[in-house]
């Protein structure tokens, strides 16, 4: 999927979602994008040039790593997602799987973080490292975790979604959409978060990134 199949497909989501949302949900979704944008929270993450926390890497591989250990052989390529509930999720996620052999090419690794729990085999994961982030733990060392607000709750609850289920967690918390790439001296080379979950990063930004960095 090229850069501008993804913007155009992410464009194509956000109308629907304005045609077909009533206007008080389609507030609710502004407000709350808005006000993690005042909160501060893009500010005090993780940026470019610090350090970060090392963290184990279970999933549906089977297998335990850890950050540090694949940084030995690379650089990493860390993806926050909410879980695979979101179609924004979803969608950015197939259009990584679209370039993970570039990725890996140049020598990278592609982790793929997220705090929905029990992803099956077969669920985006059978290509690439899904990483369980119980609790937002991973997320949290990079500063990217925000707390629902009560409309948000609400929301979610009638739409039949309950985070305490779906993540297994007492806490109705979220991961920022984030994709940042450490470099082998376990400092960030790249950085991208947005407040807005509508944001995503086209892949093949990390691919060109990649590619001139080694």
């Amino acid at each position: 999927m090229t850069v501008n199949c993804f913007s155009e497909r992410l464009a194509e989501m956000n109308r629907e979602n304005c045609n077909q949302l009533p206007t008080p949900q389609v507030a609710i979704l502004l407000k709350a994008t808005a006000m993690l944008r005042r909160s501060g929270i893009l500010e005090k993450c993780l940026h470019v040039g610090e350090s970060v926390p090392d963290f184990v890497i279970t999933g549906c591989s089977n297998d335990a790593s850890t950050l540090f250990k694949l940084l030995r052989e690379g650089p990493v390529v860390i993806n926050f997602f909410r879980g695979l509930w979101c179609a924004y999720c979803k969608t950015e996620l197939l259009a990584y799987e679209q370039v993970l052999e570039e990725i890996e090419a140049l020598g990278a690794r592609y982790l793929a973080v997220s705090p929905h729990q029990n992803i099956q085999p077969d669920e985006f994961c059978d290509t690439y490292q899904v990483v369980c982030d119980c609790d937002n733990q991973i997320a949290k060392s990079f500063g990217i975790v925000y707390e629902l607000g009560p409309d948000e709750k609400k929301l979610l609850t009638e739409w039949d979604l309950s985070l305490t289920e779906v993540n297994q967690s007492e806490k109705w918390e979220l991961p920022l959409p984030a994709t940042y790439i450490v470099n082998p001296d376990r400092r960030i080379g790249f950085q991208f978060v947005d407040a807005d979950f509508r944001m995503r990063l086209p892949p093949d930004e990390i691919v060109n990134f990649l590619r001139h960095s080694t």
